[in-house]
Parts: structure tokens; C-alpha cells; sequence
């Protein structure tokens, strides 16, 4: 099947040479341009390069810049040097990815017209260090983003020539930089598919090089950064929860409570959206309107069960309850924005 004008771009960095020449082949053999980035491998790699190139054109630079650096090194080498190629997928050179899959993501890519993410099934036993800065980084992300995504570390992805300018734009030299295109994609209101491929982890991922404990901070803090619009329309509604029981309904016995949860949840609601708005400028305001009132709406409701608990029975502070009940609610609310997105997905 010819791919001739789809580019498979491998960032890599001291591979194993018998990984990277077979994928290298097979990818060949199956008609796709192959773009390799020789991330500042030591010169003890040139072998591995060498032979990939027979199959592949090799491109790079004497330094280690970061996965990140290597990804926009390749897409800028493409944008300027290879117009015929329409469609670019990322994919790592270590053997986690099949050639199938690598085929069913271009397949996809061509029949949707949008960007599409790779979501391994997790099926097979996951190393530790895998499994980390997955479940860690799929619950937060969901948590700040308003939005369930099962896999947001594949390396596996598919993008239109299109896209290339606001790839290259997008900060980020080392693991975090795919957290911040799944971010840019999310909070933007992009449009994207998904495709479910297999989960592959040769010799226990001993050859990648992930480092567990600075490379998942470094994802963690890009998740963070990213939701500081909810975070801080939160802050103020716990700020808000306090001032409109303190000085508006203190003297309203029955529902003083009742009017300032209800009324600084709302707040939250409209505070987040308008920081959203205005920081992130998404493609479809309304629909990510829609997107955080959904994800806050559990909230509100736990909020409000937390504060009848703790304030009204127990006599804590609103504002201290109200704050507990926030981050406690985190855990369902994840829950349901999973369910809702297994549903749509089910649909499509």
C-alpha cells in the first residue's frame, strides 16, 4: 500500500540498532517516507543510524535537545524541505508501536482530516515506571482539563501538514512537550480522533529513556500550569463562599448556607469559563462552555452535600468546607467525565 505522501517521523536518541533498522524497513516496505532525528546520539551510535538509513532519511544535530526539541526539529525539516509530504505520524523507534498500528493510524488520519492520537489498550503487563506517569497524568489532566483522555502519553499520533505551524510553536523540549499538544488540542477545542492500538513494552522498556521521577514532575507541571483557570475560579469561589455567608446571608437562617454554595459555585462556573476564554482562546467558545458545566455540575453537588455536613452540622468554616468538599469531589468527577467520554466514544 502506498503511503508516499505520509512522513513517519522517529525521534530518536542511542537506539538499538536492530529496532530502529527493522521498523525502518518494514515502514519502507509499506511505501511511507521515513524521517528519523538523531536526537545527540554519542558517536557509538552511528552504526545504528547507518543502517537505519538505508531505508530512511537520517537528519540531526551534535547535542541531545529532548523529545521535544527532535519532534519540531523534524516537522520544521518537513514543512521546509518535503511539500509533497500532506500527513505526518509520530512514532517512537523502540518497538512500542506495530507496524499495523502505524498503518491503521495513517488509514485514519487520510479518512478524518484531523488530528489523531494513538490510545493503547493496556492490556499487557505495564512496567512500573510506565504505569506512573500514566495513571498519574490521566487523572489530573482530566481533573484541571474537564476532559478524559485513557492514554495522553502515546507516542503514537497523527497530524495534518496543516498542523505543523502550531506544533512547531508549541513549548517544550523533552517528555512534557506532548503533554502541552494534548493540552493545546483540549483546551483549544480541536477536534480529533482516536485510534486504539496495542500496548507493546519490549524487554520491559528498558531501552527508553524516561526518567520516572523528572520527567513525570516535568508532566505535571505542564497539567498544572494548564489548568491554573480553574484552579484560581476555584480559589475565588472558596473566597466568595465565605464573603456571601459572612456579610449578604448571614441573617437568612434557613438557606444562608444553601445561597452561598450555590451562588460561588456558579461563580466558578463563569470565572473558569471566562479565563479559559480569554487565556486559551478556544475555536468553539460555546462548546467549551458546555465542556466545563458539565464538569463542574457533579461538583456542585457534592460541594453543597460537603457544606450541609461540615458546616452546617459539624460548624466548620464555609470556606474551609467548601475547599475540602472541592478536592474531595475530584475523584467522582473524574469518574464521570471517563464515563461520559467512553459513551461519546461508543457513539463514534
Amino acid at each position: 500500500m502506498k503511503q508516499s505522501d505520509v512522513a513517519v517521523l522517529i525521534p530518536s536518541f542511542e537506539p538499538d540498532s536492530v529496532q530502529l533498522t527493522k521498523l525502518s524497513k518494514d515502514l519502507f516496505a509499506r511505501g511511507f517516507f521515513v524521517l528519523i532525528v538523531n536526537d545527540g546520539s554519542s558517536a557509538a551510535f552511528d552504526n545504528a543510524f547507518n543502517s537505519a538509513a538505508k531505508f530512511a532519511t537520517v537528519i540531526g544535530y551534535p547535542t541531545n535537545g529532548g523529545k521535544g526539541f527532535a519532534l519540531k526539529y523534524g516537522f520544521n525539516y518537513i514543512k521546509e524541505k518535503l511539500p509533497e509530504i500532506s500527513y505526518i505520524i509520530t512514532a517512537d523507534g523502540d518497538g512500542q508501536h506495530a507496524i499495523e498500528d502505524i498503518v491503521r493510524v495513517s488509514e485514519l488520519l487520510k479518512k478524518e482530516n484531523r488530528p489523531v492520537l494513538g490510545v493503547r489498550d493496556f492490556a499487557n503487563k505495564i512496567p512500573f515506571r510506565s504505569r506512573l506517569g500514566n495513571d498519574m497524568s490521566r487523572f489530573t489532566q482530566t481533573v484541571f482539563n474537564g476532559r478524559y483522555l485513557k492514554d495522553n502519553q502515546c507516542g503514537l499520533r497523527g497530524f495534518l501538514r496543516i498542523d505543523i505551524d502550531w506544533l512547531i510553536k508549541v513549548k517544550g523540549k523533552r517528555y512534557e512537550y506532548e503533554m502541552k499538544v494534548i493540552s493545546y488540542l483540549q483546551l483549544k477545542e480541536v477536534n480529533f480522533a482516536t485510534c486504539g492500538i496495542k500496548t507493546i513494552y519490549e524487554n520491559n522498556n528498558s531501552s527508553s529513556h524516561f526518567r520516572p521521577l523528572v520527567d513525570t514532575l516535568r508532566i505535571q507541571k505542564v497539567i498544572f500550569t494548564k489548568g491554573l483557570p480553574r484552579l484560581c475560579a476555584f480559589l475565588i469561589a472558596v473566597l466568595l463562599s465565605f464573603l456571601f455567608y459572612q456579610y449578604c446571608f448571614k441573617d437568612i437562617v434557613i438557606i444562608d448556607i444553601e445561597l452561598s454554595t450555590i451562588l460561588s459555585s456558579i461563580v466558578t462556573i463563569i470565572t473558569y469559563s471566562l479565563f479559559n476564554y480569554c487565556i486559551y482562546r478556544p475555536f468553539h467558545p460555546l462548546k467549551a462552555f458546555l465542556r466545563g458545566l458539565v464538569a463542574e455540575s457533579l461538583n456542585i453537588i457534592g460541594i453543597y452535600i460537603g457544606v450541609e455536613i461540615f458546616t452546617r452540622w459539624l460548624g466548620l468554616p464555609i470556606a474551609l468546607t467548601y475547599f475540602v468538599s472541592g478536592i474531595i469531589m475530584s475523584i467522582p468527577n473524574y469518574y464521570l467525565l471517563m464515563s461520559i467520554s467512553l459513551i461519546y466514544e461508543a457513539q463514534n
